[in-house]
């Protein structure tokens, strides 16, 4: 442990395992949306991803209200015009991401059984009027409660519940995830 000019033990505190975020901009969805997009763990991945943060939001032409669910699933949203979103990695030297970000550009084969994992009624502001966009933030791993777990072949979905999305609508959305090689139910890192 290292000592700081003060004579305190300084501490590490910056994460040890790789770290990944993936961005959506400005991507329009589909006219009567379920998922706008997943974040998957591919079927034969060795990995365990776990989701520290996902935000959202969104505009339309007209001001309006906004349904976001955050769904995990046990099985992968297929179909849809998938589109996939090039992630970032946090630390150049760690490994390419398993995890994928996908966006679909019409209604996707949702599979496997549902958990609505967090859920709010957002305002989606009118585009260029200057308006506060209500931004959609959910964390975890900054307080006592475990992150969503995906091990292979299950998925965490930002989903409209398959309501009518208002004119001129587009999202924004922002993943972060880490990623290591166990299924342990401990904290590896």
């Amino acid at each position: 442990m290292a000592i700081d000019s003060s004579g305190v033990p300084s501490v590490n505190i910056e994460g040890q395992v790789p770290s990944y975020s993936a961005v959506i901009a400005a991507n329009a969805g589909y006219a009567t949306p379920t998922d706008l997009c997943a974040l998957q763990n591919p079927l034969l991945s060795a990995v365990v991803m776990r989701v520290t943060q996902v935000r959202i939001m969104a505009v339309a032409t007209a001001a309006a209200l906004g349904d976001f669910y955050l769904q995990k699933r046990s099985a992968l949203s297929t179909g849809g015009g998938i589109s996939p979103v090039t992630d970032f990695i946090h630390d150049s030297r760690d490994p390419v991401s398993v995890g994928n970000l996908q966006t679909f550009a019409s209604l996707p084969t949702l599979a496997g059984a549902v958990t609505n994992v967090r859920v709010k009624r957002a305002f989606i502001a009118a585009t260029g009027t200057g308006a506060l966009v209500d931004e959609i933030v959910w964390q975890w791993g900054d307080r006592s409660v475990r992150q969503p777990h995906l091990v292979a072949g299950q998925q965490l979905s930002i989903n409209f519940n398959g309501a009518g999305i208002p004119a001129g609508f587009s999202y924004y959305a922002t993943f972060e995830w880490v990623e290591s090689g166990t299924t342990s139910t401990t904290n590896v890192y």
